[in-house]
Order: structure tokens, then C-alpha cells, then sequence
């Protein structure tokens, strides 16, 4: 077995009454190295107030663990990446609509939307070049003028008007434990969109599952061991590193993360809750401390004031504002704890029955060998849908990261750019997106 590479298998077990599970699956931990991503590689180099305002635009990925070897999930508005490691686990996150960029950057809405080049009476010029057989002329004429005017990059122009889907942030949560442990797997159930990080040491075996439930709206952790008190937990949220807020306690066991993006002033709230079974649970300088607890739940829920506008006042630079994070966030945490753990996992599962013919059709292998990646950086499906038998379909797991809704193709794992990947997680019915804090 290659302790590095991602295998996927067909398991017989049981998770909410579905029994044939397709998993992705590593039995090796991830490292803490990628940690450094936040700062392009370079902590040391954003000090005094510096920010690392072009963060994923290098063609070097500096968390090359996040991008081949985390396990994804998402569900509605928030996505995680479970990256596994034993010492300090990390969960990075998104909330779909924390976006820079829009009518509310520095220059104010009519520098974003004046943008367009004036290029309507070059139209029959190019429909003639078109029917004249002019490819060249006309493949010209409209790349030099239909297009923005705007820069696509952020160092392109100190508002960068353009914008940028970008992170959430990270979760960490520092164990007490040291790295070397046995029996390590962790898993991504497709079919029900779970994942789970198991382990043994000193004799303990720990057990971490993660699932993102989109009735609920939130991501929801629960940390177990076999022996009565082993967990000791240090949970901590870290920002967007392009923006500012402040951290406060939350109630008990609560923590709450109120910030502002630089770049257009969208404001979003971040809420942490523990739940902790024996032990106790204290807040203290953004920080919830667990000592001496049989198993903890920890909840997540993020929001923006992000309002869909299909009607926008052009000289409003608030025309997409109109949520409050503050109200929806802590609506959703409430509702959350009230229900818990197990029976917050059903709610993610009434969507399975709409699918489970269709997707009793399908199983998911790995191509042998392998196929390398093609210079372009896009990792193309590497065959399409195929069936082999009247009642049995095969698919690669480049075809299932490719068919995503919008017939978006994978980005290449080797070549990447943190551009954002969107993979199917659960049944075509879930996706994820994973990006850095630019693209």
C-alpha cells in the first residue's frame, strides 16, 4: 500500500442506512507545513501592518498538502478542508459569498462599473471579417476590444475593482498530542459527504468526524477517544488575513469573530461553539480551552452581509449589502446546539433517496496507471461516463471532479494556482469550493 497516495474503495459499512461507500481514503497524517501558505511561504515578511495582498497568485502553492492531500466538504454556504494532522488539526474554510471586489473598493460603484471598453461599432467590422473567413482579423479585433479595461490581478490597481472569491479563514485545533501515532486513516465518504480521522496512541484510539449540514447551515466536529478524559483541546479561529475585527465571548463555551474584508469593506461573523461531555470549556483571548473531556462537539456557522441585487442602483456602493451575520449567525448556532451532534448528522441525508438509483449505477476507480497531467494545467476528464455492463457504470475520479454543474474542468493538483476547484462531494448533489485568499 502506498502510505501517500489517495486510494478510493468500495467498503461495506453502514452510515445513516446508506451501506455501499465510495471513500477516499490516506493512511499517512498531513504536516503543519503548509501553515505558511497564509503569507506567500514568508511570515516574517508581513510585519508592521504588511499584508499579503497577492496571496495565490504565484504559480508556487505553498500549502501543497491543502491542495492534494486534504479531504473537502461543503454543503450550502460553507466549505472545509480536513486537513488530518494529529498535533494541531486544521480545518481551512469558505462561505460562498465572502468575495473582494464591487462597488464598495476605494474608488467608489462608478469606477466598477464603468469598465467596458466602447466597442459596439467595431460589431460589423468583425461579423464581416467573420464572413469574409478573416479568423485572424476577427480573433483580433475582439480580443484588443472586447475587454475590461480592469485588472484581473490584485496587484493590477490598489482598489482591484475586479475581486476575488476568498478564504474564510482557519480553524486550528491543538490537541495536547504528539505526531507519531498508529494505525492512522483518514477517510471521505462520497456518498454521504462525512469525513473522519482515526488514530491510535499511548493505547487511546481517537476518532474525529466533520460533516457541513445546509438545513442547519453549519459545519459541525466531534472529537472522541476510548479513554474517559483524554480530550484536552485548544480551539482557535484565524481571519481572512486581508481583513480586521475582534473577537468576544459568545455565552458559554462560545466564541464569536466580527471582521471586515480591506479591500471592499463586506463585513461577515464567524461563530464557534464547544460542546464539551466531562471536562470543562473556558473562553480566553479568542481562544476556547477544553481540559480533561470524554468526547467534544464543536459547531461552526459563518455569514456575510452579502444580499442578492438583480436590480442594482449603479451609484449605490451598498447595492449588495442588506444581511446581518450578527442575527443569522447566531439564529443558526442557537438552533444547532439545541439538536446536536447525532441528530444534526440525519439532516444532511434526506436528499440521498432523490439519487440512490442513479447513483447505484455508478462506482468510482482510480485509472491504472495513473495519467499524467498535460502541460496546460487543466486535468481533463479521462474518459467520459463509460459503461461496461447494462447495469453498471464506472467513472475515474478526474471524471467526477470535472462534472461538476457549471462544466467546470479540475484544475491540475501539480500545477495549480489556488484557483477555485469545485468537486462533487455527495451524489451531485454537494460541491465545495477550496481556494486560497485570492483566487
Amino acid at each position: 500500500m502506498k502510505k501517500t497516495a489517495c486510494s478510493l474503495l468500495l467498503a461495506l459499512m453502514s452510515v445513516s442506512g446508506i451501506t455501499a461507500q465510495n471513500l477516499i481514503y490516506f493512511d499517512t497524517p498531513c504536516s503543519l507545513k503548509g501553515r505558511q501558505a497564509w503569507w506567500e511561504g514568508h511570515p516574517e515578511r508581513f510585519a508592521d501592518g504588511k499584508k499579503p495582498i497577492s496571496a495565490g497568485e504565484s504559480p508556487v502553492n505553498f500549502d501543497s498538502e491543502w491542495e492534494q492531500r486534504s479531504l473537502p466538504l461543503g454543503n450550502g454556504s460553507i466549505g472545509c478542508n480536513v486537513m488530518g494532522s494529529v498535533s494541531v488539526e486544521r480545518y481551512t474554510l469558505n462561505e460562498k459569498t465572502l468575495w473582494r471586489g464591487g462597488p464598495g473598493t476605494a474608488k467608489g460603484p462608478a469606477d466598477y462599473w464603468n469598465a467596458n471598453k466602447e466597442s459596439a461599432h467595431l460589431l460589423p467590422e468583425i461579423r464581416k471579417a467573420f464572413a469574409d473567413g478573416d479568423w485572424d482579423k476577427a480573433a483580433s479585433l475582439t480580443a484588443q476590444n472586447f475587454n475590461s479595461t480592469v485588472p484581473y490581478e490584485a496587484y493590477g490597481e490598489p482598489q482591484f475593482r475586479f475581486g476575488s472569491y476568498t478564504t474564510l479563514g482557519e480553524l486550528t485545533v491543538e490537541t495536547g498530542l504528539a505526531e507519531g501515532v498508529q494505525n492512522y486513516r483518514r477517510t471521505l465518504s462520497v456518498d454521504s459527504a462525512v469525513a473522519e480521522v482515526k488514530f491510535e496512541q499511548d493505547g487511546i484510539a481517537y476518532v474525529r468526524r466533520t460533516f457541513i449540514s445546509y438545513p442547519a447551515n453549519v459545519m459541525a466536529v466531534r472529537f472522541t477517544a476510548s479513554r474517559p478524559g483524554s480530550q484536552n483541546l485548544r480551539i482557535a479561529y484565524t481571519c481572512n488575513p486581508l481583513s480586521e475585527g475582534k473577537f468576544e465571548a459568545d455565552g458559554t463555551g462560545g466564541l464569536l469573530f466580527v471582521g471586515q474584508l480591506d479591500n471592499n469593506g463586506m463585513r461577515y461573523a464567524v461563530r464557534l461553539k464547544a460542546l464539551p461531555e466531562g471536562g470543562t470549556c473556558v473562553y480566553a483571548d479568542g481562544v476556547l480551552e477544553v481540559k480533561r473531556a470524554d468526547a467534544v462537539t464543536i459547531l461552526l456557522t459563518a455569514d456575510t452581509d452579502y444580499k442578492p441585487n438583480y436590480n442594482p442602483d449603479f451609484a449605490d456602493a451598498a447595492a449588495y449589502v442588506g444581511t446581518d451575520p450578527l442575527k443569522t449567525t447566531a439564529a443558526w448556532l442557537r438552533h444547532a446546539t439545541k439538536k446536536g451532534f447525532d441528530k444534526l448528522l440525519p439532516s444532511i441525508m434526506p436528499i440521498m433517496p432523490r439519487f440512490s438509483a442513479a447513483w447505484s449505477l455508478i462506482s468510482m476507480r482510480p485509472p491504472q496507471p495513473l495519467p499524467p497531467c498535460p502541460p496546460t494545467g487543466v486535468w481533463q476528464p479521462t474518459a467520459t461516463v463509460r459503461p461496461t455492463t447494462a447495469s453498471k457504470r464506472f467513472i475515474t475520479l478526474s471524471d467526477a471532479i470535472s462534472s461538476s454543474p457549471l462544466r467546470v474542468p479540475a484544475t491540475c493538483p501539480p500545477t495549480c494556482k489556488a484557483f477555485g476547484t469545485t468537486m462533487l462531494t455527495a451524489r451531485g448533489a454537494w460541491t465545495t469550493t477550496t481556494t486560497s485568499t485570492c483566487k
